[in-house]
């Protein structure tokens, strides 16, 4: 799994594929490098500060279990670890896939 795809490249085909499978997050972190600001003018460096979080999950297609991790906006809640979450995956390729939050 590439950059692009956990940035979330190329993921509106997956999701409009229709092929979808129940997953299970793993790990759910803060991206701290990818500051967004809210504000045009600031205080401080954090204020107004945002972070999109990384989410990690895994899933199984045809009896074979693959992992993920995709980027999520800073704006989205955050799913919970052990959370249930509908993946989004490529038929001839099911390593290749995304979620939506």
């Amino acid at each position: 799994m590439g950059i692009f795809s956990t940035l979330g490249i190329g993921s509106k085909k997956l999701l409009s594929s229709g092929h979808r499978v129940a997953g299970t997050v793993t790990k759910v972190s803060t991206c701290w490098w990818l500051k967004i600001n809210t504000k045009p003018v600031r205080t401080h460096a954090m204020d107004g500060a945002i972070f999109p979080h990384m989410v990690s999950y895994t899933y199984a297609v045809n009896g074979q279990s693959y992992s993920g991790k995709r980027i999520i906006s800073a704006y989205a809640k955050a799913p919970s670890v052990h959370a249930p979450i509908q993946v989004y995956y490529d038929e001839s390729k099911p390593a290749h896939s995304t979620i939506k939050v």
